[in-house]
């Protein structure tokens, strides 16, 4: 076959063109640290780097719900410590109050002390992180009441009448944190008290606080009955069945009302002060009970946060390492191919100054 000029200047051209294309391909690569680029240059690294990216990004939105669920769990659990530190107070304060030995006046005078821890747990209770209500369910924002209009916590409480309503619902949260991993964030409000129950923690404490306030009543005639105020001794007041009531300042005169109709009944009407006071710490035990078991599954799942936490580092790290095997550039290797590539290129100039300059005149000599 006969060689021309032409084929021998078009050859050389093309190869010329091919190593400033790999030229161009490794400078490329050193400079971004990527071996490729499209999935074309290399079909089997392509598909397993597109694999570990779409994993990468699954990882990414679960760590997302994993610090969503992990602010939710540690509030929750924090507030439920609180919760269980006001029960204590609550119930030495009871135990205190109980003592038989303690004078009419010191057992009062621990009535503010009691209305405050009221004031705590319902702080406790109506307790908001930036996402809402920690134990209002679903209902994390305030709701607003259909007839007065009002805007209401999670829990609301009656002063007057000791009764505590709960404006959440049953909701429980979870968050994604894994591939067929789901996990429990919240405690619904329903879960830690039943507003219905007339023992539930809420009036337990209302109950010790009204308690507190209520002055001793007292038979000074010796009749085994309370004395009224009807028969003018100014002593503490009760209806004719003895039943007890707080004052609600009707007369201005402090001390015990007879009933009328803005007087409320006192729990637990029959039995003395003394008594009433006991009967609050079982209630106050129970809650306290109950608080802390949830605090304990709480506490379970914080370990579990963790546990989750941990292996999605190391997957994170996994993925990494496999994705610079896939798509990552060995520089030492990449820098020795283009000073390889760099000098084919100028001995292919070299080569190519002597070739195509050539016409007929040059042989002609």
């Amino acid at each position: 076959m006969r060689v021309t000029q032409q084929m021998m200047a078009g050859n050389m051209l093309a190869n010329i063109n091919q190593l400033r294309a790999r030229q161009s391909s490794l400078s490329d690569q050193i400079s971004s640290g990527d071996r490729i680029t499209r999935v074309s240059e290399d079909v089997t690294a392509g598909t397993e780097v597109m694999r570990i990216q779409h994993k990468t990004q699954s990882l990414k939105q679960w760590r997302s719900n994993l610090s969503d669920a992990k602010s939710w769990v540690y509030a929750t659990e924090a507030k439920l410590g609180d919760l269980a530190d006001i029960l204590v107070q609550a119930k030495d304060l009871a135990l205190d109050a109980s003592n038989g030995t303690v004078s009419d006046e010191t057992r009062k005078s621990l009535a503010p002390a009691a209305e405050n821890l009221l004031t705590d747990l319902m702080n406790a209770l109506n307790e908001k992180e930036p996402n809402g209500f920690l134990f209002g369910g679903f209902q994390t924002q305030q709701q607003t009441d259909p007839v007065t209009g009002d805007r209401l916590d999670a829990f609301t409480l009656d002063d007057v009448t000791g009764q505590v309503t709960y404006n959440g619902d049953s909701g429980v949260m979870q968050r994604e944190l894994g591939p067929r991993v789901t996990l429990d964030v919240n405690i619904p409000g329903s879960m830690l008290l039943n507003d219905a129950d007339p023992d539930n923690v809420v009036r337990a404490l209302w109950e010790l606080k009204t308690a507190l306030k209520t002055p001793v009543p007292q038979d000074a005639d010796n009749d085994g009955q309370i004395d009224t105020d009807t028969n003018g001794d100014g002593i503490v007041d009760a209806d004719a069945n003895g039943d007890l009531y707080i004052d609600e300042d009707v007369d201005g005169v402090p001390g015990i009302d007879s009933p009328t109709a803005n007087s409320k009944l006192m729990p637990q009407p029959d039995a003395g002060l003394q008594n009433r006071i006991t009967s609050v710490l079982a209630k106050l035990d129970k809650a306290r009970q109950h608080v802390v078991s949830l605090r304990s599954e709480m506490g379970a799942r914080q370990m579990r946060i963790e546990g989750l936490e941990t292996r999605i580092q190391d997957t994170e790290v996994q993925l990494e390492e496999a994705l610079q095997q896939a798509q990552g550039v060995d520089m030492a290797k990449a820098l020795m191919e283009l000073s390889s590539a760099e000098t084919t290129y100028r001995a292919a100039l070299q080569v190519g100054g002597r070739i195509l300059p050539q016409s007929l005149a040059d042989f002609l000599r």
